[in-house]
């Protein structure tokens, strides 16, 4: 795989370089911090992706592929840090984001791996079968995790997308599903599976641990969400991906309320519930 800068003019390159191992590596997803530090994540199938000296795990765990996480600093030349994130079945990073002081990077994807790690008080430390979403957050230095846990039901789940706000207290993630049991919250927009494959918005709180709010979002055939931003403040969500389906919910006003076949583009935007004095405390 590669990363590539370009300068402001777009007609030269600031850096460009390689990133990966002997055998396939792919970069899915790509976020910046202030200082111009770039954090990428993806999938591996190298045992020697560079990784570096105080990562939380060196080594490839096995199965095809391993997620990585990779910070490189502003100049593209050296890894601030690398790391390989899976367990013995497949793994792959799809999302990533990072709060603009890059106090810590927030990534996404999916696993088939019962033994992936999770930390002590995640959400979830159980693999739900079928394939599961994963969210995970590492500290400031890249050396360990701040948190990581499942999320998913008894059939095929993965996280796509993944935003933060401004101060990186809370993780916002988007993915598809195929689980007639995702978690979702009671004060869900909704909280039935639609079938065909639902797109999923959730929101964790600030250490993992809990979900603030989750939600099914979708209608009978194939849906899947593949972008998300929020507010500084966390307030909304706005999402983005694709729809099969004829009933997808739209809104009083919309551009256009009327699926016109072959596979539609969605844009949804969803309020948020405030989580309370605990998402407000900045972690470092």
């Amino acid at each position: 795989m590669y990363v590539t800068k370009f300068d402001p003019s777009g007609s030269s390159l600031a850096y460009s370089t390689f990133l990966g191992g002997t055998t396939s590596d792919t970069g899915n997803g790509i976020a910046i911090d202030e200082e111009r530090n770039a954090y990428v994540t993806g999938f591996t199938a190298s045992a020697d992706f560079p990784t570096s000296a105080d990562a939380p795990d060196p080594s490839h765990t096995g199965g095809v592929n391993d997620a990585f996480v990779t910070k490189l600093d502003a100049s593209g030349s050296t890894l601030a840090y690398s790391t390989f994130l899976g367990g013995t079945g497949s793994d792959s990073g799809s999302g990533i984001a990072v709060d603009a002081k890059g106090k810590a990077a927030h990534v996404t994807g999916s696993t088939a791996s019962s033994d992936f790690p999770t930390t002590d008080a995640a959400y979830d430390r159980s693999y739900n079968g079928g394939g599961d979403a994963f969210v995970t957050k590492f500290d400031r230095n890249g050396s360990a995790l701040a948190y990581s846990t499942f999320l998913g039901g008894t059939a095929n789940d993965a996280g796509l997308g993944i935003a933060v706000d401004a101060k990186g207290k809370a993780a916002h993630v988007i993915g598809s599903t195929a689980s007639s049991d995702y978690p979702t919250t009671g004060d869900a927009y909704d909280q039935s599976y639609n079938g065909g494959g639902d797109a999923f918005a959730t929101k964790s709180d600030w250490s993992g641990s809990a979900l603030v709010y989750s939600t099914f979002l979708g209608g009978t055939a194939f849906d899947a969400g593949l972008g998300i931003a929020v507010d500084a403040k966390g307030r909304w969500a706005y999402l983005a991906g694709s729809t099969e389906s004829s009933d997808y919910p739209t809104s009083g006003g919309a551009h256009d309320s009327s699926y016109d076949g072959a596979g539609d583009g969605i844009l949804t935007k969803l309020a948020l519930p405030w989580s309370g004095d605990a998402a407000e405390q900045d972690v470092d």
